[in-house]
């Protein structure tokens, strides 16, 4: 029995930059009947959350241009004038894990898509994603009605513990591997764990899918 891992936070700009080969890899696993689960690392929490200094903007800016210039993936004008440099917002990507453990108790299975729904947001509108009303947005996007995304997000106390567990078991996955960045694409195959090389396809999500594919089938 196979299935692959996804490890990802919607905050991480390399996850933007693995975004189409992570959607390569889903339809990979859709052809393959191979089980596909995403992870929410929530990396940017605790003492991983940042203020937005202008040093830490300068690494953030830096950062994007390398990711466009590897996978070309693009950030807009949007995102740079409202999310960058602004002193006012704190990186933390607790919120959206919270978001993402509704998502798994409404609509279990489109985890992705809330994802994508994140990323698009985040990188090519300029939102701010740990906004609740942000998120609810989101959900409504993948098919999640907006007063029932709002009453889980804000009132279901078991939320924080599912979130909590999958941040756990992410950790613990990509320590048996030795990873510790996001993204982070695994592949479990008869309790055997392996960290699939994805850092070389950013511009190739077609050969990353085609080497998926070989494997799975």
């Amino acid at each position: 029995m196979s299935k692959v891992i996804y490890i990802t936070d919607p905050l991480c700009g390399w996850c933007w930059a693995g975004a189409p080969l992570v959607d390569a890899t889903y339809q990979a696993c859709k052809q393959t009947d191979v089980p596909f689960e995403l992870l929410h690392r929530a990396l940017f929490t605790g003492e991983m959350t940042r203020w937005m200094s202008n040093s830490f903007s300068d690494y953030v800016m830096q950062a994007d241009q390398r990711i466009s210039d590897l996978s070309g993936q693009t950030f807009s004008a949007a995102y740079r004038e409202n999310l960058l440099y602004n002193s006012s917002l704190i990186f933390d990507s607790w919120p959206t894990a919270l978001a993402m453990a509704a998502v798994t108790k409404l609509a279990p299975g489109r985890e992705l898509d809330y994802l994508q729904a994140l990323q698009q947001l985040r990188f090519e509108e300029g939102k701010v994603i740990s906004d609740s009303s942000v998120m609810v947005d989101a959900a409504t996007r993948i098919g999640i009605a907006a007063i029932d995304f709002h009453r889980a997000l804000t009132y279901d106390q078991t939320l924080t513990t599912t979130a909590r567990q999958t941040q756990k078991r992410a950790i613990e996955l990509q320590h048996r591997v030795m990873s510790q960045g996001v993204p982070c694409l695994l592949l479990e195959r008869d309790d055997q764990l392996t960290r699939l090389p994805h850092e070389s396809f950013f511009a190739d999500p077609r050969g990353f899918h085609d080497l998926l594919m070989s494997q799975l089938s």
